[in-house]
């Protein structure tokens, strides 16, 4: 397995992780307890995962694919404002689990 592929394997399992984490959040509706497991999971998943790819990947492509590299970090860059709302709604969640 070459490094882009391992690393295009390692965010794909990132990404299921933190949307497994977000469904499990929803099915655990009415217990409290597992909500707050799976939100903070869910956050500490997407924070590291999005300070991985700002750090890693993001560079990588810039430095190794160029324009097209460039282009690719923008549009995932802007995809991922697009959970911020979901990140901050579950960020103030957990206030209401202390």
């Amino acid at each position: 397995m070459s490094t882009l592929q391992s690393i295009s394997t390692l965010v794909k399992i990132d990404h299921a992780d933190v949307k497994q984490a977000y469904q499990n959040y929803v099915l655990a509706e009415g217990n409290l307890d597992e909500q707050k497991r799976w939100s903070n999971e869910f956050r500490w998943g997407l924070a590291r995962h999005s300070v991985a790819e700002e750090l890693v990947v993001y560079p990588a492509f810039e430095k190794y694919l160029g324009a097209e590299g460039k282009q690719i970090a923008h549009q995932d860059r802007a995809e991922h404002q697009e959970v911020n709302p979901v990140f901050c709604a579950f960020h103030k969640l957990c206030s209401h689990f202390k």
